[in-house]
């Protein structure tokens, strides 16, 4: 939840009361009511909800405003003077990259150079093929990779399992970007994922409302707040 037009960071809601005080905590509150009549089965296009990827590294891609110039950053995107990549060789001889964020940008940039981008799109990183391993879970084997904190662990046998280790690169897109220059682009949660090349496994964090609340929760819910 955030009031910005950078998807830098996100808050948790029960930081809202802390960071935003009074008004932080009418912003959390009104959230959750929100988010409660569309768990009712209400209808509300002013509220999005997805999940939350733990991937890492954070990165954005497109072609820079008015040009056709593919690159690729991180939040530095959005420095004061912005920093951004639109070669190999820039990736290569930066400082701000360690070692292995140079060799998963490295990755992103000769993946996607050639993909058509309408946006600039965000989206966090959840693998390469050396990340992927198979472990043994309680006597199961599963396709596991741990871009972050959480690990994600796919049964082996599994249809997802078997696409997904035959790709190169694996990532969550969530966030679209518009504006005339670097300085001025507006973020929108939610992305319409172009077509990805072959050896990509991309998802988007759009969460499908399917599941409604009980009496019982809505009751829990109202006390509470």
């Amino acid at each position: 939840m955030e009031k910005a037009t950078k998807n830098t960071h996100l808050n948790h809601l029960e930081d809202m009361v802390f960071l935003g005080h009074i008004d932080g905590t009418r912003d959390a509150v009104h959230f959750i009511r929100k988010l409660r009549d569309l768990l009712l089965g209400h209808t509300n296009r002013d509220l999005q909800t997805s999940v939350k990827w733990d991937g890492a590294p954070a990165i954005w891609m497109g072609h820079l405003p008015g040009t056709k110039k593919f690159f690729i950053a991180k939040k530095s995107l959005f420095n004061k003077i912005p920093l951004y990549y639109v070669s190999e060789k820039q990736i290569n001889d930066t400082t701000d990259l360690s070692e292995e964020l140079k060799k998963k940008f490295l990755l992103a940039f000769k993946t996607f150079k050639d993909t058509k981008f309408d946006k600039i799109i965000q989206g966090d990183f959840l693998f390469d093929s050396s990340d992927l391993k198979t472990e043994t879970i309680d006597g199961e084997k599963y396709l596991v990779f741990h871009p972050n904190t959480i690990a994600y662990s796919i049964p082996a046998d599994s249809d997802l399992a078997k696409v997904i280790e035959k790709k190169d690169l694996g990532i969550v897109f969530h966030t679209q970007y518009s504006g005339a220059t670097i300085q001025t682009l507006v973020a929108k949660a939610g992305v319409t994922i172009p077509k990805m090349p072959s050896n990509v496994w991309a998802v988007d964090a759009n969460y499908d409302m399917t599941t409604l609340l009980t009496k019982n929760e809505v009751k829990d819910i109202e006390d509470e707040l």
